[in-house]
């Protein structure tokens, strides 16, 4: 469309001296893959960038900092370069045909913010007539190794200055399995890959109304390219002096496409799942064939066929072969497009699409405990999903009470949206049982700066009818759920900033059929972890930590013999010791006056291989720790 648009006017005009040609507006932008402010502020910006398809040609560079940035590192220095045009110092910064008061700042943005940016400040600046028409187009050579772009400029007023004309290779959309840097970004849009013949540009000539000047390249695609069916090219003319953006043109990539995959739930009670996917031409050729290839949890890569008239702009659906015979717990199932219209070099391997799904066709009995001390994540069983992005809960090294592990979101990290980690489908229906309980420990802290918080929240539901509706059971949220100070750094909790809590889950008594899963929802706060999950029969108990909860020792822990314990706070009350197995059975007990010193032994010789919990009873409040029994 800005293609056919640039024709019509050049052609409209018919060369007149003074007359007006459209103007495509250049927007620019600067971010980085580990830029939680650009995290924060691409999704609404992008999404005006396209609601402005036909007005605006966005750029982006990927910058070297402030952390992480796989697209910067394959090109740094062009980067550089437009970072000195304009002395950028930091990201996201936005900058309209080179002028960054142009986006101005708001109350809630600073000037040139991608937040700034407002659809009135585009309709002003493309409403301002440009000197010159540029026709822009690209093709890929027979070996598709290298594409060939072809620019007429032309001139219907007088244009003059330090001109430099600027050519970029740039990736429509590059969507990556999983975040590759961390702000949890993996869908990026209008890179730029490589500036012909650098990002200082071709030096241009004064021009005169009428004048035509006519461009051709054969530029050779750079091998970090992750998608050529996505490489679209953009052109423009700027003073390098005073930094103003004449005119810009974009040619669309010939065969891009973009895929969504349907027919797969995500969350079900079934083995079985029936994907499909809508294929959606994103190019400037009719796509007529090209070959689907899909795999599931990183399986070797199937292929089925397609063929059809698929126009630009268009969909089509294609249904994939059924799945079965999944088992409990996180899957995940990926597909790109290969050979569009028989080009068989043309792929979009590096940057497939994914979707991520958990199937319960089985229901455990509990007791079910995690403590995520195995690496592996989510743990067998447990399933996790985000409701954007690809943003899901984490392992952590982090742990409560021993142990190596936790699970954390990072909220930190991720503006908005809910993520999802789900226990394994639980029966709770065994007869005789009265109570059901789940305990856990928890560690967060919301976020603070100039007088500013932020807060997070954590939720328990629950659903026997595998999701169709959920039951809220407990929820906690900013300055009530903190276990520690507030901060404007990413939380990581010590030894005594953990909380324990021990919900009831009485309602779901009964129920064969039965999942719960922790909702954590992100208010851009801070980091939350939770760890040592216990679903279980019985009463609930009272967990909450000592004030000085870090002065408990247990050691060695795990223990094949016996287990030394400590504790070297204060309390003002008597102390019962009790050591429990996993179902509420007392194990051993002990008690202590307010006064005695409590440095006691264990022997756990005879006990099975297995998780139990050490508990300091008082009367103003309980501490429990995890005890590993390995032999």
């Amino acid at each position: 469309m800005k293609k056919m648009l640039l024709s019509f006017f050049a052609a409209g005009t018919l060369l007149t001296a003074n007359a007006q040609v459209q103007r495509m507006v250049l927007i620019e932008e600067f971010t980085n893959a580990s830029c939680p402010p650009c995290a924060a502020q691409n999704p609404a910006f992008n999404a005006l960038l396209a609601q402005n398809a036909t007005k605006v040609i966005p750029l982006k560079y990927q910058t070297s900092w402030p952390g992480t940035d796989p697209m910067n590192a394959a090109n740094p220095t062009d980067v550089a370069t437009r970072v000195s045009v304009y002395g950028v110092t930091g990201v996201p910064m936005g900058v309209m045909d080179g002028d960054t008061s142009k986006m101005p700042a708001t109350p809630n943005a600073y000037a040139g913010a991608p937040a700034a940016l407002t659809q009135l400040q585009i309709d002003n600046e493309y409403a301002i007539p440009s000197p010159i028409s540029m026709n822009l187009t690209h093709s890929f050579n027979a070996a598709t190794d290298s594409v060939i772009v072809n620019l007429t400029i032309t001139a219907s007023q007088a244009m003059s200055g330090n001109l430099k004309l600027h050519l970029a290779l740039n990736e429509s959309l590059i969507t990556f399995p999983a975040a590759p840097g961390t702000n949890g970004e993996a869908k990026f849009e209008h890179v730029m890959r490589k500036m012909h013949p650098d990002a200082n540009g071709t030096t241009l000539a004064n021009m005169t109304p009428g004048q035509v000047v006519n461009f051709t390249w054969t530029i050779a695609v750079p091998a970090y390219v992750y998608a050529k069916t996505q490489l679209g090219v953009v052109a423009f003319v700027q003073d390098a002096t005073s930094k103003v953006v004449h005119q810009a043109a974009f040619s669309k990539p010939p065969y891009a496409s973009d895929l969504t995959i349907t027919g797969i739930q995500n969350v079900s009670c079934v083995n079985n799942a029936n994907p499909s996917i809508s294929i959606e031409n994103q190019g400037s050729v009719t796509l007529t064939s090209c070959v689907i290839n899909y795999s599931l949890d990183g399986a070797a890569y199937q292929t089925q066929n397609w063929s059809g008239s698929l126009t630009p702009g268009s969909t089509a659906n294609a249904t994939l072969p059924a799945l079965t015979g999944l088992s409990n717990g996180s899957h995940f199932y990926s597909c790109y497009l290969s050979s569009p219209n028989a080009i068989a070099a043309l792929t979009n391997q590096a940057s497939p699409i994914r979707k991520n799904f958990i199937t319960y066709p089985t229901a455990v009995a509990i007791p079910l405990t995690q403590d995520f001390s195995s690496v592996n994540f989510p743990p067998a069983g447990f399933g996790t999903i985000a409701s954007v992005g690809s943003e899901i809960w984490k392992r952590a090294g982090a742990s409560q009470g021993g142990g190596s592990g936790s699970a954390e979101s990072e909220f930190y990290e991720i503006t908005s949206g809910a993520l999802d980690l789900y226990l394994p489908k639980s029966n709770i229906n065994l007869a005789g049982q009265t109570a059901a309980s789940l305990d856990f420990y928890g560690a967060y802290t919301y976020y603070t700066s100039g007088g500013n918080s932020l807060y997070d929240t954590l939720q328990i539901l629950a659903s026997t009818n595998c999701g169709t509706s959920w039951q809220t059971i407990w929820e906690s949220s900013g300055v009530n759920l903190a276990t520690a100070p507030a901060s404007a750094s990413a939380f990581t909790p010590t030894a005594a900033q953990w909380k324990g809590y021990s919900i009831s889950l009485n309602s779901l008594i009964g129920q064969a059929d039965v999942l719960v899963k922790f909702v954590g929802k992100s208010g851009y706060g801070n980091n939350l972890y939770i760890d040592n999950i216990n679903l279980r029969y019985g009463v609930v108990n009272q967990i909450n930590d000592f004030t000085d909860a870090g002065a408990i020792i247990i050691s060695p822990n795990p223990s094949s013999n016996q287990i030394n314990v400590a504790y070297t706070g204060t309390v003002d009350s008597d102390i019962e010791m009790v050591l429990t197995d996993l179902f509420g059975r007392n194990i051993y007990t002990k008690r202590f006056a307010k006064s005695d010193k409590i440095n006691d032994v264990i022997q756990v010789a005879e006990l099975p291989n297995g998780i139990y919990h050490l508990t300091l009873k008082s009367d103003v409040g309980n501490l429990t720790k995890k005890v590993i029994v390995s032999h």
